[in-house]
């Protein structure tokens, strides 16, 4: 009987280490490259929150200050773009100091007393950028806190009585945009006084076809294209410069 001799090639302890080391140097590297793409990715998507900047005539935020319900991605995001971020000081508290001391001031959601706040404390020159809904926006009463909360912006109940707010304060080149779908996902920012812009945005050729796409389309078209529909709106941006 034959038998056969079978030899087994083991590496030694020193091969078995360099591969070790090799393969969690890959792994290292490889995990820094995932890290560096989600870094990159996290700071595409703050970049788009603060999009509305090339709407100023100037882009550079410089020392922003906030008021307001601002959302804490909008927060973040002006952290990673502008010079300094700060919230407001509050009108009861503030000094000759402090007041107009912003290049640009970011009020969200504000009530008519924040609004007159968030005026007071933009340099000359600088600018107002606000977010804010149509008082009648469903969503806007969907909770006891959410009632209470859109109570105090009555006066404010739609984006022409921002702008009349903000012109009667002293800003110009005072301008209201629909932000489509939201403002964290914003793509679309359509001017509400520009009927060339609704012409554009609503033109017959971009219809859906589909009864359900076409009852929302004909509705968002109904909201943003008459005046006393705004208040509906649920993202609204205004720009203004003092």
């Amino acid at each position: 009987m034959v038998g056969e001799v079978h030899t087994l090639a083991h590496k030694s302890p020193a091969a078995t280490w360099q591969s070790d080391v090799e393969s969690g140097a890959t792994r290292l590297k490889v995990a820094e490259a995932a890290t560096n793409a989600a870094a990159e990715l996290s700071l595409l998507h703050l970049s788009r929150r603060v999009d509305w900047r090339f709407l100023l005539p100037d882009s550079t935020l410089g020392h922003v200050g906030y008021v307001g319900k601002v959302e804490p991605q909008l927060v973040q995001a002006l952290t990673q773009f502008a010079e300094r971020v700060a919230p407001v000081v509050a009108a009861e508290s503030a000094t000759a100091q402090y007041a107009a001391q912003y290049d640009v001031v970011v009020a969200g959601l504000p009530t008519h007393a924040e609004l007159v706040q968030a005026v007071r404390n933009v340099r000359s020159g600088g600018f107002l950028y606000v977010e804010t809904s149509g008082l009648f926006w469903p969503k806007n009463f969907t909770s006891l806190r959410s009632w209470q909360n859109t109570a105090k912006r009555w006066r404010l109940w739609s984006p022409q009585a921002h702008v009349r707010t903000l012109t009667a304060l002293g800003m110009h080149g005072v301008t209201a945009y629909w932000c489509w779908p939201t403002f964290a996902a914003c793509t679309r920012m359509t001017p509400l006084d520009d009927p060339a812009a609704h012409r554009f945005l609503f033109a017959p050729m971009a219809t859906p076809k589909r009864l359900k796409r076409r009852a929302i389309y004909t509705a968002q078209k109904a909201v943003v294209t008459h005046r006393w529909l705004n208040a509906l709106l649920p993202s609204v941006a205004i720009v203004a410069t003092k």
